[in-house]
């Protein structure tokens, strides 16, 4: 039983969005968080906003649910493969019918969502999945998948209107949160002593 008292955790999730999904998009929530994150910004050319490549892996099993084959009868009959299949399919454009009129356009695009305060657009550049465990029909009941997403940038996010507001929301709210680190004192005062 869990404890009451434990907060309650909020749960990550990919959103992704397409001429053919539904308008609010279509949500892949992880089952599990990942327990890092790791982050990579690079500098771009002028007047630019630096690359950001996001890395994590995610832990997905059936176990649980095995133990209580009538409570997810889903996952007793398939295993993981609905878990991987959906995040498999946010590397197709819409629902695989999303063809661009012009190449290398699409008007899908990728939420990552990590908080209130961090729901980014993003395109899925790598993702890497190991089937670990399997059960009797060769379903995979215990897998992790390693995900490499790239924050949009400003060419791609010029195409995608519905990407940009997400994108400014969040630099706005990336520049309001730096704002309570920095001292707003004059450089001598940062050598007297304190």
């Amino acid at each position: 039983m869990e404890n009451p008292k434990r907060p309650q955790i909020l749960k990550g999730a990919l959103v992704q969005f397409g001429r053919n999904l539904p308008q609010q998009g279509r949500t892949v929530a992880f089952q599990y968080n990942p327990e890092s994150l790791r982050r990579t910004l690079e500098p771009a050319g002028p007047g630019e906003a630096p690359k950001e490549i996001i890395r994590f892996t995610l832990t997905l099993d059936t176990i649980s649910a095995l133990e209580k084959p009538g409570q997810e009868p889903a996952a007793v009959a398939s295993g993981l493969l609905p878990a991987l299949a959906a995040l498999e399919l946010i590397l197709y454009p819409g629902d695989g019918q999303d063809l661009p009129k012009r190449p290398r356009a699409s008007s899908s695009f990728c939420l990552f969502v990590w908080g209130a305060k961090r729901v980014v657009p993003v395109r899925v550049v790598q993702l890497e999945i190991r089937e670990q465990m399997f059960d009797i029909h060769l379903h995979p009941i215990r897998a992790e998948a390693d995900m490499t997403l790239e924050v949009l940038s400003d060419v791609i996010l010029a195409q995608l209107p519905r990407a940009r507001k997400y994108m400014d929301t969040y630099r706005k709210t990336k520049q309001s949160l730096a704002q309570a680190a920095y001292l707003n004192r004059p450089l001598k005062d940062l050598f007297k002593p304190q």
